[in-house]
């Protein structure tokens, strides 16, 4: 993952030792290196250790998205959040049963933009969200 390809807010798989922790990108530096924090606390890190959170249904159900039938194809779901009546977030996969293989794709109507693209991961997701104007808050 490149430092480059981040935002401040982005989620973030941090590598700790043995361990991958969720942190948020609260920094980016001239060197490549990234402030991570969460409620407790931040430290700074080199690009290399850290991953993209991969976008999955659980997650898309945790934030306010709910899951519809995919123009009645068995087993094809799509996934809807509503800001407003004005601005819409849809979500499917192509493969069958909300598994992700090839990535999901996203299409944004908002009053300010409207986006269609694929996402593969949690930040991506929060990219083309503020890039149509939609501040949400993702939670894990």
């Amino acid at each position: 993952m490149k430092a480059k390809d981040l935002m401040i807010g982005d989620w973030v798989n941090y590598h700790d030792d043995d361990k991958i922790v969720p942190k948020r990108v609260s920094e980016i530096t001239n060197f490549k290196q990234l402030q991570l924090a969460d409620k407790d606390n931040w430290i700074i890190v080199g690009e290399k250790y850290c991953d993209p959170i991969p976008l999955t249904a659980e997650i898309l159900g945790k934030n306010g998205f709910s899951k519809y039938d995919f123009e009645h194809i068995a087993g094809q779901h799509k996934w809807s959040w509503w800001r407003d009546t004005g601005s819409l977030v849809s979500l499917w996969c192509r493969n069958l049963g909300d598994d992700p293989g090839d990535g999901w794709m996203v299409r944004i109507e908002s009053p300010d933009a409207t986006c269609c693209r694929r996402v593969d991961s949690v930040h991506e997701l929060q990219h083309a969200l503020r890039l149509c104007g939609i501040e949400k808050e993702i939670n894990l």
